[in-house]
């Protein structure tokens, strides 16, 4: 059985949802003891008499993560676990970890008829090409994600309740902020405006975009390719307003020394910020795809060990990074999707004694009904404030 701390409210009443048809996907707010409640669940499925678990996660990281956990949390000895596919066919493994990439070729050599699957982040695998990854009669199943439901599509319904069961729990911001899980936290929005040339790109997309529905409705349709890339690049015109960047670097000046990680949707502009606040005597890193894995490992593991402050990021840690004394998070530009905004408050409001955590978040007008939003929904559980 797994080593485990003593269970939360809501992992109790979790836990008798899903043992009574053992499946099931766990709605819970990042930080909000998602992991600690698959290892009940595990210990549920092994006290009836089975012991294989397969668990796949959508990155390299996520699955380093479980496997640290499972060594240092969970004291599983280190020969039942196995991470890969050379480890998957020639251990005897109690503890299966993989990669969705590989998951999908290897779990048609798995006794899924005794073997509990856990999918962590769960709404990555719903595609056509990652559900492969469910194949097989699973004897018992468990979801995992603060966001379940997807946005474009329907897969949520027709793949991933199927397969992993329906929602068993839904424990959001406001629950855990009352039940003392997540750190408090300060929300403040900053508004920049577009420039001249921003403006006017911007306003003639919008004209096309009205004028590509328009031919739409008289067809009948929704949609169109034509109409989703008008869509894209207008968002593109926010999401890069250059005004943005300033406006960063100001920021990230203010909160120092206080341990910071910056989220952006461009690469470009992330090395940008970076190269103004060495300018300025900050030491900084950025951390994203285009880099070497020996150079991303360096920059996280600088800002990890404390021996950074700022840690500048787009979007490559959106996911399954755990770092709980971050005390600050400026988004210096997003996306539209819940999921993400989600993802990324998950990354700096994961509790510590003492701390109260800050998320800044630059915006253009055209985004702040989003942010309206969900102002209107954590009112009663935070303070937010308006600046611009």
């Amino acid at each position: 059985m797994l080593h485990l701390p003593s269970p939360r409210k809501w992992q109790e009443d979790a836990i008798k949802s899903w043992e009574s048809n053992m499946s099931g996907i766990a709605k819970v707010v990042t930080g909000g003891g998602k992991t600690v409640f698959a290892g009940m669940c595990i210990n549920k499925f092994i006290s009836t008499g089975h012991e294989k678990v397969v668990i796949i996660v959508p990155t390299t990281a996520l699955r380093d993560q479980w496997y640290s956990i499972m060594c240092n949390s969970w004291k599983l000895s280190i020969e039942h676990i196995a991470t890969d596919r050379y480890e998957a066919i020639n251990n005897d493994w109690k503890f299966l970890v993989l990669v969705v990439n590989t998951a999908r070729e290897l779990v048609s050599q798995v006794d899924t008829e005794n073997t509990l699957l856990i999918v962590d982040e769960c709404h990555r695998v719903a595609s056509p090409v990652n559900r492969k990854a469910l194949s097989g009669n699973w004897i018992a199943s468990l979801g995992l994600s603060a966001t379940p439901e997807r946005q474009y599509d329907d897969y949520f319904r027709t793949v991933l309740i199927p397969n992993l069961g329906p929602i068993i729990v839904d424990y959001d911001y406001n629950q855990a902020y009352k039940d003392d899980v997540i750190s408090p936290f300060i929300l403040t929005n900053h508004l920049v405006e577009f420039t001249e040339v921003e403006a006017e790109k911007y306003r003639k997309f919008t004209i096309s975009i009205s004028r590509e529905v328009g031919i739409l409705k008289s067809q009948g349709l929704v949609t169109s390719e034509k109409l989703e890339r008008l869509l894209m690049m207008r968002a593109s015109v926010s999401k890069n307003a250059e005004r943005r960047l300033p406006v960063a670097v100001s920021l990230i000046q203010s909160v120092l020394p206080r341990k910071t990680i910056l989220f952006h949707e461009s690469i470009s502009h992330i090395e940008a910020i970076s190269m103004v606040l060495k300018d300025f005597g900050i030491d900084c890193r950025t951390y994203h795809s285009r880099m070497s894995k020996k150079r991303a490992r360096e920059s996280l593991s600088l800002f990890v060990n404390n021996s950074i402050d700022v840690l500048l990021t787009c979007r490559a840690l959106d996911e399954g990074f755990d770092l709980p004394d971050i005390e600050v998070g400026i988004v210096a530009s997003m996306t539209k999707s819940p999921r993400q905004r989600i993802q990324r408050l998950g990354r700096i409001l994961r509790k510590v004694d003492g701390k109260i955590a800050e998320i800044k978040t630059i915006h253009t007008i055209h985004e702040e009904e989003m942010l309206r939003t969900e102002a209107s929904r954590l009112d009663s559980t935070t303070s937010i404030r308006w600046f611009g």
